[in-house]
């Protein structure tokens, strides 16, 4: 038998390409791996400045498996630059290095397309989303306008190991109508461009920016022990259609910024389960019918528009488990047949609607078992249980307290590789501040150039009132403040890691300054948004008051004439906010203009 046809055997029997002639011209590694630097121009650089997508694209359309060699220290990882439309052949195996990277350049597109069948082993990928600004910035602000594209588009049969992508504008891994893949112990982290367009409020579906996405008819995928976190909108999805996929052991949630949720099974998608799922601080949603949850942690899992729906064994760490029904009448939306059993449920509010609340479609519902660790203090109390039509209603149990300790016992220290850039994210918000507070100069009476504008935003004293002594404190006067008060960020929502239902009162401290040429003319405090009921206290003065509880006033805004109020140097401003949403507080900028 002949050397070749013996090479051939053992590579048919043990899984490696074998060594070709046209592999050793081009300089393959042992195992038949082709290292991707052979195809690079002479006097290339790996420090991801320069777009090799034509070399690196040759590479993987004359080769079945391709190597990018790394680094030994992780100081001076090797970066390959490259723009979008990088796509595998089918049946194709790419392996990472230790510390390579490959690294977006600022473009639209999908960066790397798997074909059919392709091994994804140990990629790391850089979006660098923050070069991509410049590109982004002039784009319409409409609905999934802030999108480049996904880093790894799943091609069915895919089979992806240890990787990474991060920073990226779009959506991490995308699987459009591929089915069969399976994806292990892989992480997502700050995808979403949500930061870039201005927008102040907690949820994320002005930009997709998921981290593991399944739509539309992408069925019988694996995601096994995987992470999703800063992904804008969510973590994990499966949507149109897709069925029997399953996610096991993945962990995600929000860390420097506010994400939509978690994981989200949605539409009409049918058997699909999420086992011993993660979160301290983000939800769960499920739709669809006969979808499964076992042993999941969440802040709160929403089965309002689930059928047929399991849930056992699961924890929320802050709101309540749903099914059916709305959140405002058990009777609007009734569903078929839930089994909500053995879970727990810590209540962070006083939400009257029910750490379980159950409404039944056709009287076979079974909730029992269940713990209920319902929020009390002072006269503010949470509702245990909420049923309507249920079969079986045995073994539950519930607790009333707060529980601030038992659900901080569920938050876990996290491996941060990619941070967020906080310094873009506070300059793109100040932008969109300037920006909506030029629109409304007009109503103050400003044609031109402002004598004075000053833009408060960032973190200032806060402080909860959860017995609404405040008033009668007088803690709009500096001198009667806590002693030891909070911090709190001026320009997006309260947090609402934990929460659900109605925040208690909350009081804003900020100091700001005044030029002496104030004197003798017009000046104005402008407030962007204030979601909640604001009363306006300047210097020990109550100046005014806005209702922004109403479905117009909390995304509305706002100003006071302060000019005589106002002085010279440094001015004290406090803000008294009671909301009655769960969200709440001044997610938009706060501005001192002269005139």
């Amino acid at each position: 038998m002949s050397a070749r046809i013996t090479l051939t055997i053992l590579a048919a029997t043990f899984g490696f390409c074998p060594l070709t002639a046209s592999a050793e011209k081009t300089g393959a590694k042992k195992g038949g791996y082709v290292d991707v630097r052979t195809y690079l121009p002479q006097g290339y650089v790996t420090d991801g400045s320069v777009d090799y997508r034509e070399q690196i694209q040759k590479c993987f359309d004359e080769n079945a498996y391709v190597y990018f060699p790394g680094s030994d220290d992780s100081a001076q990882p090797m970066i390959y630059g490259s723009t979008a439309a990088l796509k595998t052949r089918p049946f194709s195996v790419v392996r990472f290095g230790t510390n390579a990277i490959l690294k977006r350049l600022p473009c639209f597109g999908e960066l790397l397309t798997l074909g059919k069948g392709t091994h994804l082993i140990g990629a790391v990928i850089d979006g660098n989303k923050y070069a991509h600004w410049p590109l982004m910035a002039d784009r319409p602000y409409e609905h999934y306008a802030y999108v480049t594209g996904h880093g790894v588009v799943l091609g069915g049969q895919n089979i992806i190991k240890d990787c990474f992508v991060y920073n990226l504008a779009g959506i991490a891994f995308g699987a459009w109508s591929s089915s069969d893949n399976k994806i292990y112990r892989s992480r997502a982290e700050n995808c979403g461009f949500l930061e870039a367009t201005g927008e102040e409020t907690w949820m994320g579906e002005h930009a997709s920016g998921d981290g593991f996405f399944f739509y539309p008819n992408s069925h019988n995928n694996l995601v096994k022990d995987c992470e999703a976190y800063d992904c804008s909108r969510w973590g994990f999805v499966i949507e149109g259609s897709s069925t029997n996929n399953t996610f096991v052991d993945c962990r995600g949630g929000n860390i420097h910024f506010k994400c939509f949720g978690f994981i989200d099974v949605e539409g009409e998608v049918p058997n699909n389960s999420l086992v011993r799922c993660r979160s301290h601080n983000s939800g769960i949603t499920v739709m669809g019918s006969q979808n499964d949850l076992f042993g999941c942690v969440a802040s709160q899992i929403d089965a309002m528009n689930a059928s047929y729906v399991r849930i056992i064994a699961c924890t929320t760490t802050g709101g309540p488990i749903a099914v059916g029904s709305t959140f405002d009448a058990l009777e609007a939306n009734a569903r078929p047949s839930a089994m909500v059993l053995f879970n727990r449920v810590f209540m962070s509010r006083p939400f009257e609607g029910g750490g379980i609340r159950v409404a039944c479609g056709d009287h076979k519902s079974i909730v029992s078992n269940n713990t209920v660790y319902a929020y009390e203090h002072g006269p503010r109390r949470a509702k245990g249980l909420a049923l309507k039509n249920v079969a079986v209603a045995s073994g539950n149990q519930i607790s009333h307290g707060r529980w601030d300790k038992e659900i901080s016992q569920f938050e876990k220290p996290y491996y941060l590789r990619a941070r967020v850039d906080l310094e873009f994210m506070l300059a793109r918000k100040r932008e969109a501040a300037d920006r909506r507070l030029r629109a409304y100069l007009p109503e103050l009476g400003i044609e031109d150039e402002p004598a004075h504008l000053k833009i408060l935003i960032g973190e200032f004293p806060f402080a909860w009132d959860r017995d609404d002594v405040g008033r009668k404190l007088a803690w709009h006067k500096p001198a009667n403040r806590p002693e030891t008060p909070g911090r709190a960020f001026i320009g997006r929502h309260w947090d609402t890691d934990h929460v659900w239902g109605p925040a208690p009162i909350g009081w804003h401290f900020l100091r700001f300054e005044l030029p002496d040429a104030h004197e003798g003319r017009k000046v104005f405090l402008h407030f962007g948004a204030i979601d909640g009921h604001a009363t306006v206290y300047l210097n020990g003065r109550e100046i005014g008051m806005h209702d922004g509880n109403t479905e117009v006033g909390w995304n509305a805004p706002f100003h006071f004439d302060v000019s005589e109020g106002v002085r010279a140097g440094a001015n004290d401003l406090a803000l008294r906010v009671f909301a009655s949403s769960q969200l709440g507080g001044p997610y938009r900028p706060i501005s001192v203009v002269v005139r």
